[in-house]
């Protein structure tokens, strides 16, 4: 399993942390699921499949405010919003064989706020 190599203390902290710049709870379902292509960038996850990104918020547990329930995407939610990130120009997916790849992916969000959060103490 891809997700495996996600350190989920990091991940924890990034998306329910309120010293976090961005409140994960409050964002719509398509930035959520894009968000988490930043994140196997990050941890050098390079192909994966719609399945692993519902698996990683099956395991996150991310409560939404406004229904107070976990955030779980159906397959066909998430293939819509990564296929709108095939052939980007600066970030950018392919899909072969029900694998998506990422082929240009920027994570400096997601590490700038690790890197701010260890400078604190707080990861």
């Amino acid at each position: 399993m891809c997700i495996d190599k996600i350190n989920f203390d990091e991940a924890s902290f990034f998306y329910k942390s309120p010293h976090s710049l961005v409140d994960y709870s409050m964002v719509q379902s398509y930035t959520l699921i894009k968000s988490v292509i930043e994140l196997f960038a990050y941890y050098g996850i390079t192909d994966f499949t719609a399945e692993d990104i519902k698996e990683f918020f099956v395991r996150l547990e991310l409560v939404q405010q406004k229904n107070n329930k976990v955030f779980i995407p159906s397959r066909k939610k998430i293939d819509s919003v990564l296929e709108l990130c095939i052939g980007g120009r600066d970030n950018s997916l392919s899909y072969h064989n029900d694998t998506y790849h990422i082929d240009r992916w920027d994570t400096s969000g997601y590490a700038y706020e690790l890197s701010a959060a260890k400078n604190k103490g707080l990861l």
